[in-house]
């Protein structure tokens, strides 16, 4: 089983962490996995922000509070403005969400399975790409 390193956090300061490191996959996912040990109505939102980051990476849920889009963000060509995952984050989230948490519902697991599936094919088709490159 996977040593819970954030569990000695209170979910302000995940939240905190969350805001600070939105751009970072690897310590949203370590969130993300915390979160699924957790069960008060202010860690789901918090998983739910996650979720959101990481799928999605530009969205609304990672953007700071406040700025009206990335457009009005960052420049046209800046690279900032790109979060892209690699096979092996994608293939993280996956398992992440596969795992679920003990308080997940069957239609939450369900929506986390599909997801899963979802990281995988991206990961997949990232890895056939590169090889055609």
């Amino acid at each position: 089983m996977a040593r819970r390193v954030l569990a000695n956090l209170k979910v302000e300061a995940l939240e905190e962490l969350f805001d600070q490191k939105r751009s970072n996959a690897e310590v949203l996912t370590s969130i993300l996995a915390e979160l699924s040990h957790r069960r008060t109505p202010r860690s789901r939102k918090l998983r739910q922000r996650v979720i959101s980051a990481l799928s999605v990476g530009s969205s609304e849920a990672s953007r700071p509070l406040g700025l009206p889009s990335d457009d009005a963000i960052f420049a046209p060509a800046d690279d900032a403005a790109l979060f892209i995952l690699t096979p092996a984050q994608h293939r993280l989230v996956a398992e992440i969400y596969r795992h679920g948490g003990p308080d997940w519902t069957d239609e939450e697991r369900a929506y986390a399975a599909k997801l899963a599936g979802h990281h995988e094919m991206v990961a997949k088709g990232i890895e056939r790409r590169s090889k055609r490159t």
